[in-house]
């Protein structure tokens, strides 16, 4: 992959989730965009020492999840702008904010399993 690549994808994106975040503060009161940020930097930092996965679909989907699960752009949206594989991704990411606390992570993790699996 050129490098152009995964830097224009990624800006793209993060200018996507940070419009769609809007006026979100962290707990700190730091822009949310900050928290998007490091998160991107944690998948670039595992990407750094485990090559084994796609890197720009990866960052698409870890900023995305975040657009899905804290503001209210719909699944079709992400879809809509970024296909359905990307959007199938970040939902399969996304805390199920319906079950008990405890429970979303096993959700989420269940849910990856079955994306990876199609």
């Amino acid at each position: 992959m050129k490098k152009q690549d995964l830097h224009t994808v990624y800006h793209k994106i993060k200018a996507y989730a940070a419009l769609k975040h809007g006026e979100q503060k962290m707990p700190t009161i730091l822009p949310y965009v900050m928290h998007l940020s490091n998160v991107a930097m944690e998948v670039i930092l595992a990407h750094q020492q485990e090559h084994n996965f796609n890197l720009k679909e990866a960052l698409q989907l870890v900023l995305l999840n975040y657009t899905l699960e804290d503001t209210d752009t719909s699944f079709e949206e992400i879809e809509h702008q970024f296909g359905i594989d990307i959007a199938d991704g970040a939902l399969a990411l996304t805390k199920n904010q319906n079950l008990e606390k405890q429970k979303q992570m096993a959700y989420s993790l269940h849910r990856i399993l079955i994306e990876k699996m199609k």
